[in-house]
């Protein structure tokens, strides 16, 4: 088997077929491509037909090249599989989908070195699509013309009606087994992603780490002194550092004073010492190093900011455009503070000699601007002027309407119609309407045989009729639909040599190699599947020269013991051809 390193490239040249071995031109429709490994990890390529196509597809006298820089597939057996969306008038949305089921390509994604797969101009796969259109049918024969009914008056536009049921659908192929759901994917607690592995049944390091990659270094910032000028100010570095210095504040009230220290022991006077020589200069010390700017004291304090906050911090404001009490001087706030136990303003209390009623003056209503609505009703003077113009545009208002357009029938212009002839609704001319007075009219028992024409009735002598409590017998159905039915089922085989198929699975058992040959197949143009058991490790040799058509293009199968491999067949009566391919169990 041709193998691909997991790291390589992807090569890929994909044929499609229907049933009767005719090449399907892909590029004619929309499609859908999976290739994959393992039941949870794919790659999908979609298409539709007359768009361009994705990055890493082409086309090539109808056969689709897929190419692909390192596609990340896990290793194990490469499958395919195709599903095409075929025009259709018949059904509703005008379209059908066919597929081709899980088919081996033929290649293996190893770990090991391995030689990069090439096409070569010739396909890797062949895959095969259940889509085989039947001959068109005679027509049926057009039933009588039915007698006119009585018409009615129009209705109102209805719903647009619900789509017609789906046409009978062909019948299926056999039916391929449905995949396990994939588990997730999750976090380890190194942070890299973890994928499940089937074959140690838990998670495993995919090397990829989930953390968010850092991004690049951003620009020096700007100085502080840089900020200051970028804010309109003026002056040299030593301006910018006299600009930081406040006001100074307000002393401190000064301290309690502290209690007087006990008084301590007299010590013994020492003995005078000797006067030394008078010492050397001493050297210049070192020079001290820089201070911190006065941003970085203000963020060892407790600041919290950059460089332009803090600086906008140093300005004094004034919100709202007023002065606080805050920036005022003591004298100030002490004239304040007298203002607001002093009589404010005329809105103050109001106090009656004669007794205790409380009120302000500004709850007091002024009612010398109300109107007073005339006895005869409010007169039009007296409105605002836009709503005086409004009045004298409803007066010049149309008042009432005459139909004018030739277009609209005489009937419809009167005021009232109470009867309407055939040819006022446009339902039917006079005589029609004659004719359906005179139609038939179904009486309450139902029609009398005696009212049906000839032939009209079906003879229903041969009719089957069916048993309550009991199914259809297979002698109740035509040739052609027994057959169909005669073809269900299983049966079992000793050898995969010269078989006669009379089922649609046929399984052999089998401890040694065996080389599959066919002689006869009960049913024509019908899928069948040929089930080999392996009970020791064997080889399957499958014929490549006609009359089969060796869609894999192996020779041979090995089947491991206790492994099974599926043949799917298909014998098409159009060319006399057995399609074969092949299904292998993991």
């Amino acid at each position: 088997m041709p193998t691909i390193q997991k790291q390589s490239d992807l090569k890929l040249r994909i044929r499609t077929r229907n049933l009767s071995g005719d090449f399907i031109d892909m590029s004619a429709f929309d499609f859908t491509v999976e290739l994959f490994t393992n039941a949870v990890d794919r790659l999908t390529f979609s298409h539709n037909a007359g768009e361009a196509l994705p990055e890493g597809l082409a086309f090539d006298s109808g056969d689709l090249i897929i190419s692909i820089d390192q596609p990340g597939l896990e290793t194990g057996k490469l499958f395919a599989s195709i599903k095409l969306r075929i025009p259709d008038r018949s059904f509703p949305d005008g379209y059908y989908d066919v597929a081709s089921g899980k088919c081996l390509t033929g290649i293996e994604v190893t770990d090991r070195d391995a030689n990069i797969l090439m096409y070569e101009g010739r396909y890797n796969v062949e895959l095969m699509l259940d889509w085989q259109k039947g001959e068109k049918g005679d027509p049926g024969r057009q039933g009588e013309q039915g007698l006119p009914g009585i018409p009615g008056q129009p209705g109102e536009k209805g719903e647009p009606g619900k789509p017609g049921e789906r046409g009978e659908q062909g019948e299926p192929g056999l039916q391929g087994e449905r995949g396990e759901h994939g588990k997730p994917c999750i976090i380890l607690p190194n942070g890299n992603f973890g994928n499940w592995d089937d074959a140690i049944g838990d998670y495993v390091d995919s090397g990829v780490s989930a953390q968010a990659i850092p991004g690049p270094q951003g620009a020096d910032g700007k100085s502080a002194y840089d900020v200051w000028l970028s804010l309109d100010n003026v002056g040299t570095e030593t301006d910018f550092v006299n600009s930081l210095q406040g006001k100074d504040g307000k002393d401190g009230a000064p301290g309690t004073d502290g209690k007087d220290g006990k008084d301590g022991t007299d010590g013994a006077p020492g003995k005078d010492g000797i006067n030394g020589q008078d010492g050397a200069p001493g050297k210049d010390g070192v020079n001290g190093a820089d201070g911190k700017s006065a941003f970085e004291v203000a963020v060892e304090n407790g600041f919290a900011g950059n460089e332009s906050e803090w600086l906008d911090s140093l300005k004094a404001t004034i919100p709202d455009n007023s002065i606080t009490k805050n920036q005022l001087t003591d004298s100030v706030l002490t004239s304040l503070e007298k203002a607001d136990t002093a009589l404010q303003s005329e809105n103050d209390p109001i106090y009656t000699t004669d007794k205790p009623t409380l009120a302000l003056k500004s709850e007091i209503p002024d009612i010398s601007e109300l109107y007073t609505k005339p006895s005869t009703g409010i007169p039009k003077s007296d409105l605002a002027a836009a709503v005086q113009t409004s009045l004298g545009k409803a007066d010049t208002a149309l008042q009432s309407f005459t139909e004018v357009d030739p277009t609209v029938p005489a009937w419809a212009k009167q005021p009232a119609k109470p009867i309407y002839t055939y040819t006022d609704v446009g339902a039917a001319s006079a005589a029609q309407g004659a004719r359906a007075d005179t139609a038939y009219q179904k009486p309450p028992t139902g029609i009398p045989a005696s009212d049906i024409a000839a032939g009209v009735i079906p003879d229903v002598a041969n009719f089957v009729v069916k048993e309550a409590g009991k199914g259809l017998s297979t002698n109740d159905f035509d040739a052609t639909y027994k057959a169909k039915l005669d073809f269900i089922g299983n049966q079992t085989l000793t050898s995969l040599s010269s078989m006669a198929v009379t089922k649609q699975i046929a399984t052999v058992s089998a401890a040694a190699n065996q080389s599959l040959s066919i002689t006869s197949v009960a049913l024509y143009d019908a899928a069948f599947a040929i089930v080999v058991k392996a009970t020791a490790a064997i080889t399957v040799t499958l014929p490549t020269a006609s009359p089969y058509v060796n869609m894999p293009n192996k020779a041979s199968v090995s089947v491991a013991s206790g492994k099974t491999l599926i043949i799917h067949c298909f014998y098409s009566s159009g060319n006399s051809l057995y399609y074969l391919n092949t299904e292998e169990q993991a």
